[in-house]
């Protein structure tokens, strides 16, 4: 509210800003001092942080921005029929959101004016436990989005009697293409065969969500689900992969001493980049020191204690210089290595340390397989990486190294570091930055401590498809759901056994290379030599593959790709070439779960179509309940803009299996409503409600929500975010439950008497059906759930590389010691390393993407 004389009342018209109701005849430049305090809302605030409680959101005025333009507070009155020259003041209803221009998925808030019932802006979720209210520019470039004038705003298919990439679009119905789309689905799978399950493909570019279309696919019973993540981070997450058969890390930024970025990532650009600069931030203002390893110049470079700009690709032998360091001064944190360290799968693998001696890693075989004999092993087969060696090879002066040493030691065990693309992604062998990066770090005990470095999935919620409760036939998190029995070579070629995750961008060629599928056919597999529905989603291969013409060729043959569309609300190089282009929402447009590991900590954004809640909470009904989101965005004016939760639902009930016998249609299918697709009420109440014991118990004890139908749903409709736990640190050494007959670990029960106890390295594995896996491990007494690796502890050396891939080079951190190894294992040896470069003038290229913060 903005500050006013008592003297001089203006005719106008009593309103309420910011929950302070004004007497008729406000606003003048003469202002009461003593009144500043009295006002929420106000031209001079106390506080810059002001936002809405959120019990005003469904009603909020505030002054339109305008009247600055027009004179600010000299401007007579507030506008209404009698003073239309008045101040403008808008009543918002402000509906929570997610963004999704990147993976971080910010909160969101849709400032809606109640009057027009449009967006007028998008704000910060203060709610939000990650971003805290912030955003970057793609977040606030949201509204332009949604009303960009060149988005598609209708289904649209190929003209009848038009080639693929012609650019001739006629105008469809939503009805005609699912008609058309699901009869084509549903007669490849009813064919029952090995190939049909691979012939309906999903290709995810972004998914922004945490599980809901995986699951569509695997109640389709269909193995062709692919992904774009061999031409993103395939290399950075492998290492992680190889350390904790974990995805990604998971950096404790915020209370961190040493703030080590393997590239500008973290604080410039790239994933979680708002939110975790904003961490970054925090710790620097409590004192933490700013490390840069990127061979850019970059903002996070620029303002860093520290910037080390390392020949591309030489990154792994500076982390094992400061390895080498760590060991010969005796820096160890001896007490987490020796728990967490799988150094008795190491030590016990006879034929690895004599392979090790064979390669003159070692001088002789250790004396014993104790954890001293360890501690000797690694300080001899890490002792070439000396400070004259990493200079010689990383290009990096001396003193910055000694300096990066200083840092680390100082820094204890809150060292924090995100290993992902850079240095992965740029070089041949990238992967091993990662796989060494690691190292130091767990020497120093800085895994899961506070301020340290963890793992993604101690740290988010996936929850989006398992809402399975709420339907007739998947049962509770997707229990009765039929398990995949096919693998589909298109997206797992044979050749790549080791690939992480999908081979996505072989698609093309492996459609189109006849001799590569006969020879595995021969061979006794069942390989795809087409695709009856290729469907792409945030994925734009023409443009963003290397090889886009290729993709192109492929596209245009409908001998390989039958039928294609794609679930999207703008246009793009691919779309050019698909059959259907159907507009979905945007961040404000459709509904997902949605989480990411960007601090220690367990939160879940919801992301919702705003005009749709705003719509209902002012008492509006759609006709369908199961379109309501499409008919939400008629009413609005944003045009035939659907989404994809209520898309899948209705193609699966009543376009892919309408009667059922592809046992599809009762997987999605309402328990409350039988015949009728399951909602979105329905599906979220039970995701959230089923999974998330903390979130439920909140809202179904709120008096607002405790007597509605479906109460955890309203609460995160109202809220838009939630943190379900806080301060995860060293979960790995969460204790095993003891029920008196069962163990139970990550809430499974496992009979003790099918239990048994590894005496040398204390894992614990159980028999079920058969098989036997690893449940946790007993250290020191305590039975505790571990890593998710094989052993349970972080692998320092990956036994399955080298036993049973016979890969032993690469089973341990590793860089070449001088030329001769460098030439023999070319694959950790980037291609743009100095050794070849030879002719006059020759440059490493670095690409440079930087974005302000």
């Amino acid at each position: 509210m903005y500050l006013q004389n008592r003297r001089s009342f203006l005719k106008g018209a009593a309103f309420t800003v910011a929950g302070v109701t004004l007497a008729k005849g406000v606003f003048t430049s003469d202002a009461v001092a003593e009144s500043i305090h009295e006002s929420k809302f106000t031209n001079t605030p106390d506080t810059l942080s002001f936002y809405p409680p959120q019990e005003e959101w469904e009603s909020f005025q505030e002054l339109s921005g305008d009247d600055w333009k027009r004179g600010g507070i000299d401007r007579h009155g507030v506008a209404s029929e009698d003073n239309p020259d008045g101040i403008v003041v808008h009543d918002y209803m402000i509906v929570p959101t997610a963004c999704s221009n990147c993976e971080a998925s910010c909160g969101l808030t849709a400032w809606i004016d109640k009057k027009t019932f449009t967006v007028k802006k998008y704000m910060g979720n203060p709610l939000h436990p990650a971003s805290r209210g912030r955003n970057c520019a793609k977040g606030y470039a949201t509204q332009s989005q949604m009303y960009d004038p060149d988005r598609i705003a209708f289904p649209l298919k190929r003209a009848p009697g038009s080639a693929r990439g012609e650019g001739k679009w006629v105008r469809t119905t939503w009805d005609e293409a699912m008609t058309t789309i699901g009869k084509k689905m549903g007669d490849t799978l009813r064919q029952g065969d090995e190939l049909s399950k691979k012939s309906v493909m999903f290709h995810v570019g972004r998914p922004n969500e945490n599980g809901f279309t995986g699951k569509v696919w695997h109640t389709l019973g269909s193995d062709a689900f692919d992904s774009h993540t061999n031409i993103c981070s395939a290399g950075g997450r492998t290492p992680t992969i190889q350390w904790a058969n974990d995805d990604r890390t998971s950096p404790d930024w915020a209370n961190a001493k040493l703030v080590f970025l393997n590239s500008s990532h973290a604080a410039d650009a790239g994933h979680y980049f708002q939110q975790s600069a904003s961490f970054i931030a925090d710790a620097r203002k409590k004192g933490a020191r700013l490390v840069v390893l990127d061979p850019r110049m970059s903002n996070s470079a620029g303002m860093a204690d520290l910037w080390i700009a390392a020949w591309p690709g030489t990154e792994p032998l500076l982390y094992l210089y400061l390895t080498n360091r760590i060991l010969q001064e005796n820096k160890v944190d001896k007490t987490f290595v020796r728990k967490w360290l799988n150094w008795e799968v190491f030590m016990d693998n006879f034929n690895y340390l004599q392979y090790m001696v064979k390669k003159e890693y070692l001088s002789k075989l250790p004396k014993d397989n104790s954890f001293e004999s360890f501690l000797e092993v690694l300080k001899e087969l890490y002792a070439p990486y000396t400070l004259e060696y990493a200079v010689k090879e990383t290009r990096v002066p001396a003193y910055k190294l000694e300096k990066l040493y200083e840092m680390f030691i100082w820094a204890g065990d809150a060292i924090s570091s995100y290993f992902w693309r850079a240095t992965a992604a740029g070089n041949r062998g990238g992967w091993m930055s990662g796989r060494t990066g690691y190292l130091p770090i767990a020497l120093r005990g800085a895994i899961g401590t506070k301020g340290g470095t963890f793992f993604h999935h101690f740290h988010v919620i996936s929850v989006a498809g398992k809402g399975g409760s709420a339907t007739r036939g998947q049962g509770k998190r997707g229990a009765n759901i039929p398990k995949v029995d096919v693998w589909n070579e298109l997206t797992w070629p044979p050749e790549w056994p080791l690939s992480t995750y999908e081979m996505s961008y072989l698609l093309p060629h492996l459609l189109s290379d006849t001799q590569w599928q006969q020879k595995w056919i021969k061979r006794g597999l069942n390989v795809p030599q087409k695709l009856s529905v290729w469907i792409p989603r945030m994925y734009n291969p023409v443009w963003i593959n290397p090889d886009g013409f290729r993709w192109i060729e492929v596209l245009k043959d409908e001998s390989k790709m039958e039928l294609t569309f794609n679930l999207s609300p703008v246009w793009s190089e691919t779309n050019w070439y698909v059959d259907y282009v159907l507009p979905v929402g945007l961040a404000g447009e459709r509904h997902d779960q949605h989480s990411e590991a960007t601090m220690p900590a367990r939160w879940t954004s919801f992301r919702q179509p705003v005009m749709r809640v705003a719509l209902e909470k002012a008492g509006w009904k759609p006709n369908n309940p199961n379109r309501a989101t499409l008919e939400a965005h008629i009413k609005a004016g944003l045009g035939e803009v659907w989404e994809e939760n209520e898309f899948w639902f209705d193609m699966c009930v009543n376009y892919i299996d309408p009667d059922g016998t592809l046992g599809v249609r009762k997987m999605w299918e309402s328990k409350r409503h039988p015949g009728k697709p399951v909602t979105i009420a329905e599906w979220y109440d039970a995701a959230f409600g089923d999974n998330l014991p903390n979130l439920k118990k909140t809202a179904t004890s709120d008096s607002r929500y405790k007597n509605s139908e479906f109460p955890v749903y309203e609460y995160m409709r109202d809220y838009g975010a939630w943190m379900e736990e806080n301060h995860i640190y060293s979960a790995q050494e969460r204790e095993m439950k003891d029920d008196g007959k069962h163990y139970i670990s990550h809430g499974h029960k496992y009979h003790k008497e099918d239990v048994t106890i590894d005496a040398r390295t204390g894992v614990i594995k159980a028999t079920s059906h058969g098989k036997s896996k690893s449940i946790g491990i007993e250290i020191d007494g305590k039975k505790m759930e571990g890593f998710a690796t094989l052993d349970k502890k972080l692998d320092f050396f990956c036994e399955w590389l080298a036993d049973d891939w016979k890969w032993p080079e690469y089973a341990i951190p590793f860089y070449p010691r001088n030329d001769k190894e460098k030439k023999e294992m070319v694959h950790i040896v980037s291609h743009v390393n100095h050794m070849y470069m030879n002719g006059k003038n020759e440059f490493a290229l670095n690409t440079i993407f930087r974005l302000p913060y």
